[in-house]
């Protein structure tokens, strides 16, 4: 056999291999439904939360109908303490795990929870 065709042939054998593979990845991470959240702190800032949610790939339909809002509260001196709330509709399968960050104080918050409840992720940011 030509050096050149076994090339080939094992190649497409991996690459046949790997998209067989894919659909067993039943998790995927979305963050197009969920908006980012601007909240402002006591001091004034306003600072933006970015979310995204990790669910099972049949639940991507939901995504939609989630609800997402933040709060803030002084939390000592200098510090804020940022609410995430994150409402899930009845009706999914599975877990879902829900990761809020915001690149200005560097700071992330992960939960997990359950479709048809709400989801809340906290964070303390250093004032500004």
């Amino acid at each position: 056999m030509n050096v050149k065709y076994a090339l080939a042939a094992t190649g497409a054998a991996v690459v046949g291999t790997l998209a067989a593979a894919s659909p067993a990845l039943a998790y995927q991470s979305y963050c197009e439904s969920d908006p980012p959240v601007q909240v402002v702190t006591p001091a004034g800032h306003r600072v933006t939360i970015n979310n995204w949610m990790q669910i099972e790939t049949s639940n991507r339909h939901l995504l939609k109908q989630v609800v997402v809002y933040g709060t803030t509260e002084p939390y000592g001196p200098g510090h804020t303490l940022v609410h995430i709330h994150i409402h899930t509709p009845h009706g999914g399968q599975g877990k879902v795990h829900v990761t809020s960050r915001t690149t200005r104080f560097q700071q992330n918050a992960d939960a997990d929870g359950t479709w048809g409840q709400e989801i809340e992720l906290l964070m303390v940011l250093d004032s500004d």
